[in-house]
């Protein structure tokens, strides 16, 4: 998860696809806890 979509999110997305996750960026911490919520409940 990064709060900066500039930050390298192609590298984050390399991670996600190796270990069967998946990447998301935000456009502020407030949003992180429902990002988590349907990462983990769907």
């Amino acid at each position: 998860m990064l709060l900066n979509p500039g930050q390298n999110y192609k590298g984050l997305e390399q991670v996600a696809a190796v270990t069967k996750g998946s990447a998301t960026t935000l456009r502020t911490m407030s949003e992180a806890p429902n990002v988590f919520q349907k990462a983990l409940f769907g």
